[in-house]
């Protein structure tokens, strides 16, 4: 599947997809930092709950409620963002971490 962003034109989804970057980048800190994967889907398990979660780019995030518009791979966890989103405009911000031995899969773009 080809990398999109919910709410953005085609031509601009590079452009947007860097921005969210830098974004998820200030919440890790730089010594973090965060991997070039880009990712669909993260299926998971939170706490001791036998059922499996998704966090998927598009879907509604099953924690903070909203539309999920990037996954991004950092050093020991996951970070995805999900906003109310207006073009380039980001007004709200809600940032999701997810630690990696919570996943059970991974999917990515193309």
């Amino acid at each position: 599947m080809k990398l999109f962003i919910p709410g953005v034109k085609e031509e601009e989804v590079e452009k947007s997809y860097q921005k969210l970057k830098e974004l998820a980048l200030s919440e890790v800190g730089e010594s973090r930092g965060i991997l070039d994967s880009r990712i669909y889907k993260l299926r998971y398990h939170r706490g001791g709950d036998p059922e499996e979660l998704s966090v998927v780019v598009g879907g509604e995030d099953p924690i903070h409620g909203g539309t999920v518009l990037c996954i991004f791979e950092s050093d020991g966890f996951y970070v995805y963002l999900s906003e109310a989103f207006n073009g380039l405009k980001i007004r709200t911000s809600r940032v999701g971490k997810l630690e990696l031995t919570l996943l059970n899969r991974i999917e990515y773009f193309d």
